[in-house]
C-alpha cells in the first residue's frame, strides 16, 4: 500500500523572512506505487495554478504506507 506523502511551504507570509512548512500527507491509500503515481500526476495538474498564485509550494511523492506493527525511536 502507498501514500502520497506532502510537505506544504508558504513562501511570502508579511511576518516571516523565510517560508514556513509542514508536512502533511493526502488522506487515501493506493495498492500500487503506480496507481498512486497516476492519482498524484492529476492532483498535482488540479492544484497547480491555484498554489502558483497563492505563491504556495508543495512536494508531493508516493511512499509506502508505513508498517504498523513496527516502531521507530
Amino acid at each position: 500500500m502507498y501514500f502520497i506523502q506532502v510537505m506544504i511551504c508558504f513562501l511570502q507570509l508579511a511576518s516571516a523572512t523565510t517560508p514556513i512548512c509542514f508536512p502533511s500527507a493526502i488522506p487515501l491509500e493506493y495498492k500500487t506505487i503506480e496507481e498512486c503515481k497516476v492519482s498524484l500526476d492529476s492532483l498535482i495538474k488540479l492544484i497547480d495554478e491555484d498554489l502558483k498564485g497563492r505563491k504556495v509550494s508543495m512536494v508531493m511523492r508516493c511512499v509506502p504506507v508505513p508498517n504498523k506493527n513496527t516502531t521507530s525511536i
